[in-house]
């Protein structure tokens, strides 16, 4: 019995060091505008959202799908 609380433990431990590093490399990540499927334009279209100059060139923002946000 006591193995089998060590295994559950071990587990358990092994798990929340798993979801904790995706969690801070999904923070830590680089995230443009390809990421959110979004296009660099000069303006928005009025459904869409914009997420500023995120991996843009000089003057464009990054548009995205309303559907989104």
């Amino acid at each position: 019995m006591a193995a089998f609380v060590n295994l559950n433990f071990f587990l358990l431990v092994l798990f929340l060091a798993i979801a904790a590093a995706v969690c801070l490399d999904v923070r830590t990540g680089e995230w443009g505008c390809g990421n959110f499927r979004g296009y660099c334009r000069k303006d928005c279209f009025p459904q869409e959202k914009s997420l500023g100059p995120e991996d843009c060139a000089e003057g464009l923002v990054c548009c995205i799908s309303g559907m989104l946000g």
